[in-house]
């Protein structure tokens, strides 16, 4: 089917686009905050589907180490993806597959390889429009092949990064092929608090949308992440600033436990305000599933203490999926659990007979969890686990090469 086909029946459809950016830094919770508006829609009766956008050159994440991006998801049909597919997996109950996971490195392989076969007749081949195109043909094949009512897109780094400027030009095309009642983009934004001055500052988020308008950009909405409430001053600011409606400036502050946010989200009504923005009438969303698991979840006192026993320290993103899994079993088994991370190198050169610091934390725990990982490098540090809990009958979940 022809470009303008395929976008003549997009727009003729009845699905709709919701794409969130980053600003400041990374590592702020753009799939978190995917999965929390994907989580409104549901609970409004809307089906959704979602789309992450990555803009390294790897085909895959597979090849790179979990510490530089994280744990590799693996969809159902054998995928290796960015780990915040497994965020939506878990939070909306969907079962993603290989196109819901687009890297930089994707498209530039399709380019080059429909180059070497001739499909582009001589022409010389550029970012726009080639490149361009071919991330818009992805997603609207993606809108057409699921027939949801929401597809929402996250795209992955920071905004200003060099990397991603051909997805933002997609998402400019787009806004205008399909006009903007079909496409809403929210900006997530850091908003840092500087203790030394009891303040909040907003002129780090006010670059950032700066440099969206550079692309072409001006986010609908923008979602604030922030450590402390943000003042009202502040917000009627970057409502001024950014040139958006104060009613469109919301905050993700840090819940424990993270689901949290469906409600505070809720609260501030940006379901109602996507909806309004669509020109839907506004249903509510029901929640009540998930703040019945969170009153659930503080009423328990028995607490539960989990080592670890990990290859990649430093970041618990290696270990995400498996970290999730604890605690969902917690949750059944209505008890707090706290995992504690150890490093597997360091229960090498350890004595267990000793009061080495990793192994004491180590006897000091209820169960062990030995999660997989790849070649030699603290595979002894796991064994030795596996010897001290077969040796002293603690309980021990091997997974992958951990059960190996």
């Amino acid at each position: 089917m022809k470009s303008d086909d395929i976008l003549c029946k997009v727009k003729k459809s009845n699905t709709k686009f919701i794409v969130v950016t980053g600003g400041v830094c990374s590592s702020i919770g753009k799939g978190v905050l995917i999965s929390s508006l994907g989580v409104l829609l549901q609970r409004a009766s809307y089906s959704v589907s979602v789309v992450k956008w990555d803009p390294y050159l790897n085909v895959d994440p597979g090849t790179m180490s979990p510490l530089e991006h994280g744990e590799v998801f693996v969809t159902a049909d054998g995928a290796e993806t960015d780990l915040d597919l497994g965020h939506y997996e878990r939070t909306l109950g969907v079962h993603l597959t290989k196109d819901s996971s687009v890297s930089s490195g994707q498209i530039f392989k399709e380019i080059i390889d429909g180059e070497r076969e001739g499909k582009f007749l001589g022409r010389c081949i550029q970012l726009v429009p080639h490149v361009v195109d071919a991330i818009k043909n992805r997603l609207l094949n993606f809108a057409l092949n699921h027939n949801v009512d929401f597809v929402l897109i996250e795209i992955g780094g920071t905004v200003g990064d060099i990397e991603g400027q051909v997805f933002l030009e997609a998402v400019r095309q787009l806004k205008q092929d399909l006009g903007s009642d079909k496409m809403l983009h929210g900006h997530l934004s850091y908003i840092p608090f500087l203790g030394w001055t009891d303040e909040v500052k907003t002129k780090p988020t006010q670059h950032s949308v700066n440099a969206l308008k550079e692309s072409g950009l001006v986010p609908d909405c923008l979602f604030l992440r922030a450590e402390k409430e943000v003042p009202e001053s502040a917000l009627k600011k970057l409502a001024t600033m950014c040139g958006l409606s104060r009613d469109y400036i919301f905050q993700v502050l840090t819940h424990k436990p993270i689901i949290g946010l469906f409600s505070a989200l809720n609260e501030q009504m940006v379901g109602t305000r996507i909806q309004e923005y669509f020109g839907l009438s506004p249903k509510s969303s029901d929640l009540s599933e998930w703040e019945n698991l969170i009153t659930k979840i503080n009423k328990r006192e028995k607490v539960v203490k989990v080592a670890l026993i990990a290859k990649y320290v430093g970041n618990n993103d290696p270990y995400i999926s498996v970290i999730e899994a604890i605690k969902s079993a917690a949750y059944a088994c209505d008890v707090n659990v706290d995992i504690v991370v150890l490093d597997a190198e360091r229960l090498e050169n350890e004595d267990y007979k000793s009061d080495g610091e990793m192994w004491q934390k180590l006897m000091d725990s209820d169960g062990l969890v030995g999660p997989g990982g790849f070649d030699k490098r603290g595979a002894e540090g796991k064994i030795a686990a596996v010897r001290y809990a077969r040796e002293t009958g603690k309980p021990y979940l091997g997974l992958c090469l951990g059960m190996q």
